[in-house]
């Protein structure tokens, strides 16, 4: 159902002033709709593995999947490499969620109005195809002197992209944000003076 926003005036008596007051009140006018999308999803990308970075990892997974390249060993020679750890099953439900995700956000797109009620999508796949790609991802952990906790970060391997915790001084953070506002003080009073 397709809901676009009207409004109306409505009145209403209110006792205390004994007089007639008017509000606006948003109404929806709800239509229903119906059709077919069709839509081709090309190298939907699902990581084969779990990891407790995941949440760094998920910042800087954006892959040239144009420029793959047959697998060669020497490519992990020297590194650690993390094997698979779901079953093309698994991977293919993951990939369905994503995939239904977007077309739920693409069907809503073309329905259009002010707000969507009981969408329901049967999703037909054909044509499917499986391809499994080992991503160049760097994890890292450091310390710092003094502190108790490890910073980790994550970089991608073809392109740089990283992201990662790293340690925040209060002092530093807190020194920083007076300067700036000492500055904007002093500006402020730069002006005042000068135009007086």
């Amino acid at each position: 159902m397709r809901g676009t926003y009207y409004y109306v005036t409505v009145s209403r008596y209110n006792p205390a002033t004994k007089q007639t007051e008017y509000d606006r009140e948003r109404r929806i006018n709800w239509v229903p709709v119906h059709g077919t999308y069709d839509f081709f999803f090309n190298d939907v990308v699902i990581r084969g593995s779990e990891n407790k970075l995941d949440e760094y990892i998920n910042k800087v997974t954006k892959y040239d999947l144009k420029k793959v390249v047959k697998y060669d060993e020497k490519y992990v020679l020297g590194y650690r490499a993390e094997r698979s750890s779901l079953d093309l099953v698994e991977g293919f439900t993951r990939a369905k969620n994503v995939m239904q995700n977007h077309l739920r956000y693409l069907i809503r797109l073309q329905i259009g109005g002010d707000e969507v009620s009981n969408l329901k999508i049967d999703t037909n796949y054909q044509d499917i195809t499986f391809k499994q790609l080992l991503c160049p991802i760097y994890l890292a952990r450091y310390k710092v002197k003094g502190k108790k906790n490890y910073y980790y970060y994550v970089i991608n391997g073809e392109n740089g992209n990283a992201y990662g915790d790293y340690p925040m001084s209060t002092a530093k953070i807190l020194s920083i944000v007076f300067s700036i506002l000492a500055f904007i003080l002093f500006l402020i009073l730069a002006i005042y003076f000068a135009t007086r």
